[in-house]
């Protein structure tokens, strides 16, 4: 809610202020899709400039699964006396397999659903 209503006092002041002009309308349809709708270029997905994006999206990936993976583990109890995961690849392996079986849609989700257990919970006896 503290969120909300600062962009709203800010937006506000802006407005009284001059500092941004005020909207013309606060309801309106959405743009057309007509100008974009189909309008790929592939070629450009094998082109250095592109490159970037790629590895954006994988260290985000990567850095995404190992914080959950290391957090969740850390509760859990299973990690060891120097702060490693014994065995690592397995859950490593349990993701790639979810996200073999399921696709995209659980691989962006499942991060999200780990990170969001309660505080409460008790840690688990780490297996043999």
């Amino acid at each position: 809610m503290a969120i909300l209503s600062g962009v709203l006092a800010t937006a506000l002041l802006s407005f009284v202020t001059r500092v941004a002009p005020a909207p013309a309308g606060w309801i309106s349809r959405p743009p057309s899709l007509q100008p974009v709708f189909f309008q790929f270029n592939l070629h450009s997905l094998f082109t250095w400039g592109f490159f970037p994006v790629v590895l954006t999206i994988f260290v985000m990936a990567f850095v995404d699964t190992m914080g959950t993976l290391i957090g969740v583990s850390a509760r859990a109890g299973f990690l060891d006396k120097d702060g490693n995961l014994p065995q690592i690849e397995r859950p490593m392996m349990g993701r790639r397999a979810g996200h073999d079986l399921c696709g995209d849609d659980w691989d962006q989700r499942h991060p999200a659903l780990i990170s969001s257990r309660p505080r409460e919970s008790k840690p688990v006896a780490a297996p043999d």
